[in-house]
C-alpha cells in the first residue's frame, strides 16, 4: 500500500514550499497507473489542521478514480 498523508501545519515541515503562502494545512493523495506515479491530488487550506481523517479517506477514493478517467497513453 502506498503512503498517503495530510499535513496539519505546512509551516512546521522543514523545506516545505507551499504553492500559496497563505496555505496552512494540506491533504494529499498520489495516484498511479499500476506502479507508475501519474500525479498528485492535493488540497490546501488557509486554516491550520483543516482536514480530517474522513477528508483523507475521501481524497484517497477520488485519487483511485483518476487513472481510470485519464488517457495514460498521453503521459
Amino acid at each position: 500500500m502506498r503512503k498517503r498523508r495530510g499535513v496539519s501545519d505546512v509551516h512546521s515541515l522543514p523545506g516545505h514550499n507551499a504553492c500559496d503562502p497563505r496555505s496552512r494545512s494540506e491533504v494529499v493523495a498520489p495516484f498511479f497507473t499500476g506502479e507508475h506515479p501519474l500525479g498528485v491530488f492535493d488540497l490546501y487550506s488557509p486554516r491550520q489542521d483543516r482536514f480530517s481523517a474522513e477528508n483523507q479517506t475521501g481524497m484517497e477514493a477520488l485519487a483511485m478514480l483518476l487513472p481510470r478517467s485519464t488517457d495514460t497513453n498521453r503521459c
